[in-house]
């Protein structure tokens, strides 16, 4: 076997990362997508381990940096992302020792915690040896609208929600045009839709939508803008239809109950006219979970959440309270 060494990824080293990918996981990965997640994040590039064994990498663990809203204080924290481990490399104990040398890196740079949310393989090595919380469960919800072909998964439940709605009294004084709003506008938005005291979330400025929502990452997204009778900008969604199974999906809601309905609607019906079968959304939050419930969406399996705070500084929301926590679809990073 040959020796091993643990350094950190640099650009050149993206075609080895990609084969990994491709050993673990029997497939190929859209480039342009993993351009887009480790070369070109807005606050600094990834933090990245690569267990080489010569010019082969034999395992990977990635923090992507991204800005959190701990309680109204803006913070350095990350998202623990692609954790692999060659299958002729495995048992080697190389998952910890990955992740330990990407957390150095990560604290000598200032990054204050991390998140994740590891599969059933992984999420016992991060609770039992990686000293994470598990903070709570994130739902999966999905709708299904209607045009499912006989026996497909989606067939059977057609019958069981309700069908698309036109757009009603609920919808008087709003107009939705299919644009992003202004930065300022969008910016102002946020920060009167989305609470901060006591609140744990994803901080959503304007370079955070430019990159989360850039055609970079190799998917088309869509804003909409709902807008009242004066012009103001009242709501703004983002949500992406897939052409390859017909699905679509809600990445994000916001505005007040009003437009966010409005907002869903409208995707729905766009969704339901181009031919697709269901739409999909994940988060706990509130006012989307609130939202979804009136559309006609349905639970399905939850996933976990594990947090853990590097910092002993004192912040003004409890990141291990599993409802301090507002998590939406655009949180992650695979839709």
């Amino acid at each position: 076997m040959a020796d091993i060494e643990l350094r950190r990824f640099v650009p050149s080293d993206l075609p080895a990362l990609r084969e990994l990918w491709r050993a673990v996981q029997g497939d190929a990965r859209l480039e342009a997508y993993d351009r887009w997640r480790f070369l070109t994040t807005p606050i600094g590039p990834v933090w990245t381990s690569l267990a080489m064994a010569g010019d082969r990498c034999a395992g990977s663990y990635t923090l992507c940096p991204t800005e959190l809203n701990i309680g109204g204080r803006v913070v350095k924290g990350a998202q623990s992302l692609d954790t692999m481990t060659h299958p002729e490399f495995r048992g080697q104990g190389l998952f910890v020792k990955l992740a330990n040398h990407c957390y150095e890196q990560a604290v000598a740079e200032g990054c204050s915690m991390v998140y994740g949310f590891p599969n059933e393989n992984s999420y016992p090595g991060f609770i039992r040896r990686l000293n994470f919380q598990h903070v709570g469960e994130v739902e999966r919800w999905t709708r299904p609208l209607g045009r499912a072909t006989t026996g497909s998964r989606w067939a059977s439940l057609g019958g069981l929600v309700a069908p698309l709605l036109p757009l009603g009294r609920e919808a008087l004084g709003l107009v939705v045009t299919p644009d992003r709003p202004p930065a300022d506008e969008l910016t102002d938005l946020v920060a009167a839709a989305v609470p901060t005291k006591d609140i744990c979330r994803i901080h959503r400025g304007s370079a955070w939508f430019d990159y989360r929502y850039a055609p970079e990452s190799g998917w088309t997204y869509e804003w909409l803008s709902a807008r009242d009778r004066a012009g103001a900008l009242a709501g703004a969604a983002v949500w992406r239809f897939d052409p390859s199974d017909n699905r679509s999906y809600l990445l994000e809601l916001i505005g007040g109950a009003e437009a966010r309905s409005h907002l869903l609607r409208t995707i729905l019906l766009a969704a339901r006219d181009r031919g697709g079968v269901a739409i999909g959304a994940m988060g706990n939050d509130p006012d989307l979970v609130s939202t979804l419930k009136a559309t006609g969406f349905m639970k399905r399996p939850s996933f976990h959440f594990i947090v853990r705070n590097f910092s002993t500084a004192t912040l003004p929301a409890n990141l291990h309270w599993p409802a301090a926590w507002r998590l939406v679809t655009g949180d992650f990073d695979t839709v």
